[in-house]
């Protein structure tokens, strides 16, 4: 039978590519969807505290000055909701996120349209820092800042943060008890 010469339009995403034929093996690591829920809740108190802020100023300068515009006040007031409003995607960033760990490096794949690959050894690893929020605590989430020599990578949104803390610490000590029997 002849080989077809029409090969598939659908090509394996960056995560795909960056795991597949390696020697060692990757384990997903669990990534939290409800953490959405707490991104939008967060994302519309900020927008409604500009407006708050926008209505209580507003208040003040009618009571101080007798012909306060508060025009001017709502052109100041525009500079931070366009801020918010540029970091409005973030909030759908657990939709588009998979993470991968391996014994020698962590992977973590973002994004839909634009894809963004951060790959880290960790036999270069410096530091490990865990932020939650309170909510996060409740609900056993959070996300992982790890840092190593030039570089970082943030792993967010990941369920059971200390237990990957932890697994992590234990394969950074095993690469450096590795790198010190080989030198």
């Amino acid at each position: 039978m002849p080989k077809s010469i029409i090969k598939p339009l659908i090509k394996p995403d960056l995560y795909t590519l960056a795991i597949k034929g390696h020697e060692t093996e990757y384990t997903a690591i669990e990534v939290v969807e409800s953490q959405f829920n707490e991104a939008l809740v967060l994302f519309i108190l900020k927008i409604f505290g500009v407006f708050l802020a926008s209505g209580i100023m507003t208040i003040i300068g009618n009571v101080l000055f007798d012909e306060f515009v508060s025009d001017m006040l709502f052109s100041v007031l525009v500079l931070p909701l366009l801020y918010l409003l540029q970091s409005g995607h973030e909030i759908f960033e657990v939709f588009f996120l998979k993470v991968a760990l391996s014994e020698n490096c962590i992977i973590v794949k973002t994004g839909f349209q634009f894809e963004t690959l951060d790959k880290l050894n960790l036999d270069t690893v410096e530091n490990i820092e865990l932020v939650t929020s309170p909510w996060g605590n409740l609900k056993d989430y959070g996300t992982l800042h790890i840092y190593s020599y030039g570089s970082n990578i943030r792993v967010p949104h990941i369920h059971k943060p200390f237990e990957v803390q932890r697994k992590i610490e234990v394969y950074i000590e095993k690469l450096k008890e590795n790198n010190k029997k080989t030198s």
